[in-house]
């Protein structure tokens, strides 16, 4: 019985081939592939602190007197200029006030008139000896009393006028309306905000900065911003001043930074970064191109014996088109431009040397 068992099993071992199953023969071509050496160079260092940018003019329109809003003839995003109107208040009992100004300067006027003849009158016979000192000075004093009362009604009507200016507000800049904050038919009182314009040809960053980075900064030296929802180029802007005193909670100082906007591109109250120059230092660079990222992994792809090669790394900071390598990459290793899908690890490759066009930025 045991033999026929033994006979069984070598029967179906014999079927199944009895051998080790080979791998089956890559048939695939080697890939060229584009690829630039990783190199050690020296790099401007700095400090980065995050900011917010704001119009370098920023003024907040509002009314000096109270009254019903009648119009408001701009719109939030609406460029205006100088001396443009705003918001018109409703001014029909102003002009009332004018008016009544008016009149009563017409009657003042008719009683100084009439003082000064009878002063004259008096005067000449009193130099006549026809009239009482008593009787000139009592047309003195009426004389006196009717050009103050003129006088008076004259600085009613500037008044008047002057309030009648304040029904209509005007721009005191050229700029962009940036908020609305009131409606025709709201009634405006002195003090509160209607409008927010702000000239957005230049604008500063508002940066906090800690109390050991205060040695970095100087007023006028040049710095580096960098503005996400505008682009990631660096752009350069001085800073303005460092505004005395921190807060006695976080320790922390107010960094004013400068920058042209001629074309009004960047806007306000958008996310910064402000990068305060140090020392410069050695750093091992490769290009970005040559970085992909798998969930929170980092990788490339290396050159080795004309094989490609999966390395997982950890990169620093980024200076343009080039990223700093912490570790996992060695100096002089070729790593893969723009590897995409089809280079897997251990893939026959054939490189081909990327020739640098600037910092950053290669080309075959």
């Amino acid at each position: 019985m045991k033999y026929v068992f033994s006979l069984i099993a070598l029967v179906m071992f014999l079927s199944c081939g009895g051998q080790k199953e080979q791998p089956a023969a890559s048939n695939s071509a080697p890939a060229r592939v584009l690829v630039a050496p990783v190199e050690r160079s020296s790099v401007g260092s700095g400090k980065l602190f995050t900011g917010t940018v704001q119009a370098a003019r920023r003024v907040t329109i509002s009314t000096r007197m109270s009254g019903w809003i009648a119009e408001i003839p701009v719109e939030k995003g609406q460029r205006v200029g100088r001396g443009d109107l705003l918001i018109r208040l409703r001014d029909a009992e102003v002009k009332a006030r004018v008016a009544q100004a008016e009149a009563a300067i017409a009657a003042a006027r008719a009683q100084f008139d009439n003082a000064q003849t009878n002063l004259k009158r008096i005067e000449t016979l009193f130099k006549e000896k026809a009239a009482t000192r008593k009787e000139l000075d009592d047309m003195r004093a009426a004389f006196e009393t009717a050009r103050a009362n003129l006088e008076a009604a004259q600085q009613q009507k500037q008044a008047a006028l002057e309030m009648l200016a304040y029904t209509e507000i005007r721009s005191p800049i050229d700029g962009v309306v940036t908020r609305r904050l009131a409606e025709p038919g709201d009634l405006a009182n002195p003090g509160q905000p209607l409008l927010v314009v702000e000239d957005t040809r230049q604008i500063k960053v508002v940066a906090t900065v800690p109390e050991t980075a205060v040695q970095l900064v100087e007023a006028g030296s040049p710095v580096q911003v960098q503005i996400p929802s505008a682009g990631s180029a660096w752009l350069d802007g001085r800073i303005a001043r460092l505004v005395p005193g921190a807060d006695p909670q976080t320790r922390q100082f107010h960094l004013e930074v400068l920058l042209a906007n001629p074309g009004g591109e960047i806007q306000s109250g958008v996310f910064a970064r402000v990068k305060l120059p140090t020392s410069a230092e050695a750093a091992l660079l490769m290009p970005r191109k040559a970085l992909f990222r798998r969930g929170q992994l980092e990788g490339v792809y290396t050159v080795q014996d004309s094989t490609a090669r999966l390395r997982w790394i950890r990169t620093g900071r980024a200076e343009g088109s080039l990223v700093e390598v912490l570790s996992g990459l060695e100096e002089g290793e070729l790593v893969v431009l723009e590897p995409g899908q089809q280079i897997r690890d251990g893939q026959p490759v054939v490189p081909v040397t990327a020739a640098p066009a600037s910092a950053g930025e290669v080309r075959p």
